[in-house]
C-alpha cells in the first residue's frame, strides 16, 4: 500500500502569521512523514516553477532532520537527497495504464501521480513500458518531427527501442511476480510477446515465486523456452538450496557449461556432479579475481578444434557476468543540471525562447525603470524604459501611463533563459516591445541574424519573380484593405490567407479584412493540416466621421456575447486559451490522426480484437471545420458525434468541459 501525507500548504509563501502557521504545520507533518519512512530520496514532479518553494521547503526540512534526528537518515547515507522529475510519463502511467488504475484504485489520482514519479526515478525503463497500454506512448514529445510520421510507423519504431533496451538490460522475473506494476516489460522480451507473457504471469501468479528458469519451461514450452529464458533472469527466493547462480545472469542455459568450467578450472576443482558446478560458480564469483587469470583465447581456441564454432566473444560475455550478473548497462542516473532544470520546470526550451521570437505575455508590475511580465509558463520578463517605447522616454515620464498591472502586450524576446542562476526564482527573460520591433527591417534582422537553423535559406526579396495572378482575383477583390498596422493582420482574402498558413504551425493565425464589410474582421486559424476555422469579429464604433476613419479599427471588438478592447487582448483572451485548448486535444492519448473512414476501420479492428473492450477516438472533423469527431462503437457499427473548440474548452451535448480527459469520464458514464 501506498503512504501518503498532504500538504496543501508547504509551498505557501505569505508572510501574514496564519500563512507561516499554515506552511509551519505542514513542514512539520512532512518531517514526521519522512522520520517515520526513512526515505532515500524525495522526487518532486517538476510541472511549474510552484515546485522551487516546494523543493526548497523539502531541503529545509531534510536539514532539521540530519542535524536533529539523525537516525532517520538510511544508513549509509548523510542526508536525504531531493531532485526533480519529468512528469509526462508517470502522467500518462496514471491515466491510461489499466495496471496504475487498478493497482492503486482506491487512491486519489495526485497519490497515483506521486507514485507515478517515484515508480520512474527507480525504473524508467518499467515505467516507459507500461505507457504502451492503449498506445499512450504516442502522446509523449520525443522529436519535434514526430507528427508527420504515421502512428502505425511511430509505434513500430518505439518497439523496436523498448524490445532492445529490455532485453540488454533483462527482466527481474522473481520481481515482476512480487510486484505488478514490474511485469510491464515482459511483453517485449524477444520470444516472449504481449499474449505469452499474460499466460506466464497468471500461470507462475498461483505460485507466487519462480524458482528456477528450468520450472518456467513448464509454463512456456520448449522452443518459446529456448528463445526468451536468458533475457529472464531469477534471484534467490527463501531458502531454496539447488538455487543455481547463473539464473540471475544473461548467460542462456545453453551456454552454461562455458562458466561451470571456467569456474572449477579458474578454482583448480575437479567435480562433474551438478552440485559441485553450482559450489563452484557461486566461488567463482566470489573470487572473481581467480576468473580474471583464465586465458579466454586458449579456451576459444580449443572449443573451436571440438567443432563447437567461435567462441571468444560467447566466452567474454560469461566472463563479464560471473564478474557483475546482469550489470546495469545503461548510464548512470544524474541530477538534471541547471538548464535542464529550468526545461521541466518551466516547460521552456531554447525554441520557444529564442532570441527574435514574439511572445504575449501578461504585465504584472510597472515600475520607475522597467516592466515586469509574466509568460504563460510563469516565467518572468522585464521590459527596460529604453525597450518599451519607439519615442525616448525621459526620467519624467510614468511608464505606468503607457502600460498598466494586468495588460495583456505583444513582445519580442532578446534575451532569454537561465542567466547563469540556478534557482528558478532567477530565471528570467528579457524583452522589448517598442514598435520598431515589429517593423520589416526588424523581422528580416531577426529572421537572418538569429535563425539557428543551418539548412534554411531565408527569402531574398530582390530574386522573387512577380507571380501571375489569375484572372478571378484581377477582376475584383472581394475586401476592401484596412488601415489596420498589426502583425497579425494582412490585406488579404481568404484564399492567400489558408496559402500564407499552408506551411505555418498548427493553431497560427491570420487577421484579415472581411467580405461582409468595414465593420467587421475575419481572423484563420490553422486548426488542422488542410483544415481552416473562419471566425467573425464584430467592430464597434469608430472614431470621426471621415471615410478614411472607416478604414481604421473599430473598438470594441466582439466574437460571440465576448468584447475585447483592442486586437492584442484578442489574442491573448480569445485565440491563445483557443489553441491551447487545440493543442491540448491533438496530443490527447485517444487522439488519432485520420480522417472519418479511417477512424471507423481502426474501431472496428479494435472491437474485432477486443469484443469486452469499449472503443473510441477522438479525431478533427475535416467535413466541419473548428470541430472534433468522438467515435465510438457498440456493437458493429460506429457512432459519431461531434465536439466544438471555444475558448473555455470543450463543448460536448451543451456542456463545456476544460479538458479532453474530463470530456470522456463524463461520456463514459452517459454515453447511454
Amino acid at each position: 500500500p501506498a503512504a501518503w501525507a498532504q500538504l496543501p500548504n508547504i509551498a505557501e509563501r505569505g508572510r501574514s502569521a496564519v500563512a507561516v502557521a499554515r506552511r509551519e504545520a505542514d513542514q512539520d507533518r512532512l518531517r514526521r512523514f519522512m522520520e517515520e519512512h526513512s526515505p532515500h530520496v524525495c522526487v518532486l514532479g517538476a510541472t511549474s516553477l510552484q515546485c522551487h518553494y516546494i523543493k526548497e521547503a523539502v531541503l529545509e526540512t531534510v536539514f532539521k532532520i540530519v542535524e536533529d534526528n539523525p537516525r532517520a537518515v538510511p544508513d549509509g547515507l548523510d542526508h536525504i537527497q531531493t531532485v526533480y522529475a519529468d512528469p509526462a510519463v508517470p502522467s500518462l502511467w496514471e491515466s491510461a495504464c489499466t495496471s496504475g488504475a487498478s493497482e492503486l484504485k482506491d487512491y486519489s489520482k495526485l497519490v497515483r501521480q506521486a507514485v507515478g514519479v517515484a515508480r520512474y526515478l527507480q525504473d524508467p525503463l518499467m515505467m516507459y513500458a507500461a505507457t504502451f497500454e492503449e498506445r499512450s506512448v504516442l502522446s509523449l514529445a520525443v522529436h519535434p518531427l514526430q507528427m508527420y510520421l504515421p502512428e502505425e510507423e511511430r509505434l513500430a519504431a518505439l518497439e523496436r527501442v523498448m524490445v532492445t533496451a529490455v532485453n540488454q538490460v533483462g527482466v527481474d522475473l522473481t520481481a515482476a511476480m512480487l510486484n505488478e506494476w514490474k511485469q510491464a516489460t515482459l511483453p517485449f522480451v524477444a520470444g516472449l510477446g504481449p499474449r505469452k507473457a499474460r499466460a506466464l504471469v497468471r500461470s507462475l501468479g498461483s505460485a507466487g515465486h519462480v524458482e528456477s528458469r528450468q520450472t518456467v519451461e513448464m509454463d512456456l514450452g520448449p522452443v518459446v523456452h529456448n528463445n526468451c529464458i536468458g533475457f529472464l533472469l531469477i534471484q534467490p527466493f527463501g531458502h531454496n538450496e539447488d538455487y543455481n547462480p547463473l539464473d540471475s545472469t544473461r548467460i542462456h542455459p545453453h551456454s552454461y557449461g562455458f562458466p561451470e568450467q571456467m569456474a572449477l578450472d579458474a578454482l583448480e576443482l575437479e567435480g562433474s556432479s551438478d552440485d559441485a558446478k553450482r559450489l563452484a560458480v557461486e566461488r567463482a564469483m566470489e573470487q572473481w579475481h581467480h576468473v580474471d587469470e583464465l586465458d579466454l583465447e586458449v579456451y576459444a581456441a580449443e572449443l573451436e578444434k571440438r567443432g563447437e564454432g567461435l567462441k571468444l566473444q560467447t566466452l567474454q560475455d560469461v566472463k563479464h557476468e560471473l564478474r557483475a550478473p546482469a550489470e546495469e548497462v545503461r548510464r548512470m542516473y544524474t541530477e538534471p543540471t541547471a538548464q535542464e532544470q529550468f526545461a521541466l520546470v518551466t516547460h521552456e526550451s531554447d525554441a520557444t525562447l529564442k532570441e527574435g521570437k514574439i511572445l504575449q505575455v501578461r504585465v504584472t508590475t510597472v515600475q520607475a525603470r522597467r516592466v515586469c511580465v509574466a509568460l504563460d509558463s510563469g516565467l518572468r520578463g522585464f521590459i527596460t524604459r529604453e525597450d518599451l517605447s519607439d519615442r525616448a522616454l525621459d526620467d519624467s515620464f510614468r511608464l505606468s501611463s503607457k502600460v498598466a498591472q494586468g495588460m495583456i502586450i505583444t513582445a519580442r524576446v532578446l534575451q532569454g533563459g537561465i542567466h547563469d542562476s540556478e534557482t528558478p526564482d532567477k530565471y528570467c527573460v528579457d524583452l522589448a516591445c517598442a514598435g520598431m520591433q515589429f517593423k520589416p527591417d526588424a523581422y528580416e534582422f531577426w529572421e537572418r541574424w538569429y535563425n539557428t537553423d543551418k539548412y534554411y535559406v531565408a527569402p531574398d526579396p530582390s530574386r522573387e519573380e512577380a507571380r501571375p495572378v489569375p484572372k478571378a482575383t484581377k477582376a475584383k477583390k472581394r475586401f476592401i484593405a484596412r488601415n489596420i498596422k498589426h502583425p497579425s493582420f494582412k490585406n488579404v482574402d481568404v484564399l492567400e490567407a489558408t496559402r500564407l498558413l499552408e506551411a505555418a504551425d498548427l493553431g497560427d493565425i491570420v487577421m484579415r479584412p472581411s467580405s461582409k464589410g468595414l465593420m467587421n474582421l475575419s481572423l484563420t486559424l490553422k486548426f488542422y493540416h488542410e483544415v481552416y476555422m473562419h471566425i467573425d469579429i464584430k467592430e464597434g464604433g469608430k472614431d470621426g466621421k471621415a471615410s478614411a476613419n472607416n478604414l481604421k479599427l473599430g473598438k470594441p471588438l466582439i466574437i460571440g456575447e465576448e468584447e475585447y478592447e483592442d486586437l492584442d487582448e484578442v489574442l491573448a483572451r480569445y485565440v491563445d486559451p483557443l489553441v491551447g485548448h487545440l493543442k491540448q486535444m491533438l496530443r490527447y492519448r485517444k487522439f488519432h490522426k485520420g480522417r472519418r473512414q479511417e477512424v471507423d476501420d481502426l474501431l472496428v479492428e479494435e472491437k474485432r480484437r477486443s469484443p469486452e473492450t469499449f472503443s473510441y477516438r477522438l479525431s478533427v472533423s475535416f467535413e466541419h471545420p473548428g470541430m472534433f469527431m468522438l467515435s465510438y462503437i457498440l456493437s458493429k457499427t460506429p457512432k459519431h458525434e461531434y465536439i466544438t473548440l471555444s475558448q473555455e474548452g470543450f463543448v460536448f451535448r451543451r456542456k463545456t468541459f476544460p479538458t479532453p480527459d474530463k470530456l470522456v469520464d463524463w461520456f463514459k458514464k452517459h454515453f447511454q
